[in-house]
């Protein structure tokens, strides 16, 4: 793993001052870089960023590439997480409204996938939920997560990015590229938060704070 990021890495430095970047703030810099940006222009450069970039037949998952996660080993992972969200829901007086589910870093959004359908099942709840939000800087993986949250349902642009209908009761399915856009985030509203926080996920939605 840490040779494929140091390759991405010297690819995306290399080619930085010859195309624009997604994070370019500090390509003209001649001392530290800040290890944030640095984390950022590695992962989501549009040139050599490690889940951004548009290689062909590239698989950052599972047998043909550099790491695998739990929800992608067995549904069981995903199931039991949904089912503690409904237990934490029902002790704490289940809301009728403002209930929320936002991922950062969902890969090809089985964990999500699996929550949403085992929440389903607890109707009560299930028709609670208001939105979902998936943190996705990379549009291959927002393609293979909307693909499998919301089928063949449209897909259409909005304001902070794209919007869909879950499969799984009607849900609104949002992606973003960063946290900070989502409206309930700086509200008084505390939302249903499932989020992997993976070192490169957790520098790459605060890169820009």
């Amino acid at each position: 793993m840490k040779t494929v990021i140091a390759a991405q890495a010297r690819l995306a430095l290399h080619n930085a001052a010859k195309r624009k970047c997604r994070a370019p703030s500090w390509r003209g810099a001649t001392g530290p870089v800040p290890l944030a940006s640095f984390m950022r222009m590695c992962l989501t450069s549009d040139v050599g960023g490690y889940y951004t970039s548009s290689l062909e037949g590239r698989d950052q998952f599972g047998t043909k590439g550099d790491f695998i996660t739990s929800p992608e080993i067995s549904q069981i992972f995903g199931e039991l997480i949904g089912v503690w969200f409904v237990a934490q829901w029902m002790a704490q007086g289940k809301k009728k409204e403002g209930i929320e589910f936002i991922e950062i870093g969902p890969g090809r959004g089985t964990l999500m996938d699996d929550i949403l359908r085992t929440i389903r099942n607890f109707e009560p709840m299930g028709l609670k939920v208001d939105n979902v939000y998936m943190v996705e800087a990379s549009a291959s993986l927002r393609d293979a997560q909307k693909k499998l949250l919301c089928g063949d349902a449209e897909m259409k642009e909005i304001d902070i990015g794209h919007e869909s209908t879950s499969k799984y009761s009607a849900i609104p399915v949002v992606w973003t590229d960063n946290i900070r856009f989502i409206p309930s985030v700086h509200s008084t509203t505390t939302p249903r938060t499932s989020t992997r926080r993976y070192p490169d996920s957790y520098w790459n939605s605060h890169a820009c704070a």
